[in-house]
């Protein structure tokens, strides 16, 4: 019993513990009303290469009951593609509560960026700002 309090205790000192250090600035919200942001100041550029969290807001509880993800992207300014490099989901809106899933294993292939989708608006928006 006194190790679960201590654990339940100690898990959420953790968890409320540590402030997100993101400042999370909104860009845009899809026709299902999801909305997205992006940290300004986690971008880093190498080359063609941009490097940055960005964070989805979903408008309603999806199947898992996540209701937020952050991903880490690299986006490849020449010619239009982007992979995940990692992503949580949450359970909280904005990014918060405990990450119901995380995954830190890269994509392997680019994706190409459609022209009338939101990854086209954050590409343009951290590409060419």
């Amino acid at each position: 019993m006194k190790y679960s309090l201590f654990f339940l205790l100690f898990t959420s000192s953790i968890v409320i513990g540590f402030p997100s250090y993101a400042e999370w600035k909104y860009l845009i919200k899809t026709s299902r009303g999801d909305s997205h942001y992006i940290d300004f100041n986690s971008l880093k550029r190498e080359g063609d290469y941009i490097y940055f969290w960005s964070l989805r807001d979903y408008a309603k509880m999806d199947k898992w009951g996540d209701l937020s993800s952050k991903k880490y992207l690299k986006v490849d300014c020449k010619n239009f593609k982007f992979k995940f490099l990692s992503d949580s989901y949450h359970n909280r809106q904005m990014g918060k509560g405990l990450p119901v899933t995380v995954s830190t294993k890269p994509d392997k292939n680019w994706t190409n960026i459609n022209s009338n989708s939101v990854m086209a608006f954050v590409f343009q928006t951290v590409c060419f700002p």
